[in-house]
C-alpha cells in the first residue's frame, strides 16, 4: 500500500506541477478535515453537542443536511450511518 500511495502522490504532483510534499500536505489537511467533521457530527447525533455548538465547529450547511438525512431514515440505517462516522483506532 505504501508504494501505491507513493505512486499516486508522484503522479498527482507531476500532473499539477507541485512538489510531492505539498501533495502530502494537502491530502493530510483534507483527511483531517473529514475526520474532524465526522467527529463533530457523531457528537451532535449522539447528543453530546447541541446544534449550535456543532454549527460553530463546522458549517451550518453540513449540520443541517446531516440532521435532515438522519431524520429521513429508519433506526437500523441510522445506526449504520452513525457507526460510519466513528473511526476505529488500532493501537499496537
Amino acid at each position: 500500500m505504501a508504494a501505491e500511495i507513493s505512486d499516486w502522490v508522484r503522479e498527482i504532483a507531476e500532473a499539477h506541477g507541485l512538489p510531492e510534499i505539498e501533495v502530502f500536505g494537502r491530502a493530510l489537511e483534507r483527511d483531517l478535515e473529514d475526520l474532524w467533521e465526522g467527529l463533530i457530527l457523531t457528537r451532535y447525533l449522539d447528543g453530546e453537542l447541541d446544534c449550535e455548538e456543532a454549527i460553530e465547529r463546522i458549517s451550518r450547511t453540513k449540520v443541517k443536511s446531516e440532521r435532515f438525512l438522519i431524520s429521513e431514515i429508519d433506526s437500523e440505517p441510522r445506526r449504520t450511518l452513525l457507526e460510519a462516522y466513528r473511526i476505529p483506532i488500532h493501537r499496537s
